[in-house]
């Protein structure tokens, strides 16, 4: 249905903040016009995790209703949304300021995805 291609250019601390800088290339074979790749990057260590903000690949009839509701969808942290059309690339270059604490030092980014099949992935960095 697509595939990730995860390119970590930058996790790095600068004082009091960690500085997240990625590139994410999605492949999608195909997308339903309903249809929604939910992409959840993730800051974990053997003790720790922290779920960033999502960035989500809209197929073409979802997005159009999506951009009109993106005020409601606050709670939810999304980073980007994206529209999507099978037998394409999407990508995203995404950049994020975050506290920094001391057990980033050892993490590393990885990512959850979900579709609307409800199919889990693990992509690494």
């Amino acid at each position: 249905m697509y595939s990730i291609n995860l390119e970590q250019h930058q996790l790095e601390q600068k004082g009091r903040h960690l500085y997240i800088d990625i590139n994410i290339s999605i492949l999608c074979k195909y997308i339903a016009d309903d249809g929604a790749i939910v992409l959840t990057p993730v800051l974990k260590d053997h003790e720790h995790s922290l779920e960033l903000p999502l960035v989500i690949i809209n197929g073409r009839q979802r997005h159009k209703c999506f951009k009109g509701m993106l005020r409601y969808f606050k709670p939810y942290h999304i980073y980007k949304a994206l529209r999507g059309c099978s037998n394409s690339e999407v990508t995203c270059c995404y950049e994020l300021r975050i506290p920094f604490e001391k057990w980033m030092n050892r993490a590393q980014i990885s990512l959850m995805t979900s579709c609307e099949a409800h199919q889990k992935q693990r992509h690494h960095a």
